[in-house]
């Protein structure tokens, strides 16, 4: 075995610079989210650790109610990247709560409809929300909350708030 060429596969440094949050974080996140939709964003991260740009791209089409409250979702659906998932019965209610607020404001769901929009900007694709403008919602919760990562190497940083690779 030739081990400089095995060792070209080893990463050079760690590849985050945030550590995960804690289940009791997540609780604290929950408990100031003010609106549906936050609610929703933290309970699909917590559910799912997608990232924001699979959620960002996120439609209707894509999921699955099924018995006793579960939902299988698809990420990245049309792409060689495409992923199953399933979530519990507590974020398919935060997800139902949301979709039933946007109902309600007048929006007309459609498999098409992205599942998260911006506010104020209902029916439209230009209404869906960015991977960063779902980033900076729960950015600005644990600002919020008071809670602070502790950072392990402070070039780099963190796109996504709930997966720390060790």
């Amino acid at each position: 075995m030739n081990k400089k060429k095995l060792l070209i596969f080893l990463p050079e440094q760690k590849k985050t610079s945030q550590r995960a949050i804690t289940t009791e974080e997540n609780r604290l996140l929950l408990s100031v989210s003010s609106d549906t939709r936050s609610k929703a964003i933290v309970y699909l991260f917590n559910a799912t650790s997608c990232r924001p740009e699979a959620m960002a791209d996120f439609k209707m089409k894509n999921l699955e109610f099924m018995p006793h409250g579960f939902t299988g979702i698809i990420f990245y659906a049309g792409t060689n990247h495409e992923l199953q998932h399933f979530w519990h019965s507590e974020s398919t209610d935060a997800i139902n709560e949301y979709l039933d607020t946007r109902k309600q404001k007048g929006e007309e769901i459609t498999p098409e409809t992205y599942v998260f929009c911006k506010v104020n900007c209902i029916g439209d694709e230009a209404g869906r929300m960015s991977a960063d403008g779902i980033g900076s919602v729960i950015e600005h919760l644990m600002k919020t909350s008071g809670i602070s990562r502790v950072k392990q190497n402070e070039k780099m940083q963190s796109h996504h708030p709930f997966v720390c690779l060790n």
